[in-house]
């Protein structure tokens, strides 16, 4: 029987890719939460890193799931969940900024009204999903 690259018994091994790639993973998720729960929550810009980080960690999972423990590929799904909340929150600032521009120019009140209802909801939900973040993740620093 052949050995599988990822087998830890296969003779004169000095370590497995499945060795390796979880402490990477566990290395990586470490750096990411430290980053959570420092994150001052009205810096887009650090919102949208922290998110892309999670996201390229959460692609590297998917991709190696065949080989991770069972544990290891659990956490995909966690990270899933904090990247659509910490998503959500980064769109409702981008849609505010958007939704301003778009009246700007307009001098119909009832328009004006219109849009700050709707970035009025979008962001009491986006605090919603923050709030459910920061209880997930710990404190966040919120400035």
């Amino acid at each position: 029987k052949l050995n599988e690259p990822w087998d830890e018994t296969a003779p004169d091994s000095r370590g497995s890719i499945k060795n390796y790639s979880e402490k990477q993973i566990a290395n990586w998720h470490k750096k990411i939460r430290r980053s959570m729960k420092t994150l001052e929550i009205k810096d887009q810009q650090a919102i949208h890193r922290v998110r892309i980080k999670s996201k390229k960690l959460r692609y590297v999972i998917e991709q190696l799931s065949s080989i991770l423990d069972q544990k290891t590929r659990k956490s995909m799904n966690a990270f899933e969940k904090m990247q659509d909340d910490l998503g959500y929150y980064h769109d409702v600032f981008a849609n505010q900024h958007l939704l301003e521009q778009l009246v700007a120019d307009c001098d119909d009140c009832q328009l004006h009204y219109q849009a700050g209802i709707v970035i009025g909801w979008q962001m009491m939900a986006g605090n919603r999903k923050i709030k459910k973040f920061s209880e997930k993740v710990g404190t966040v620093v919120q400035k």
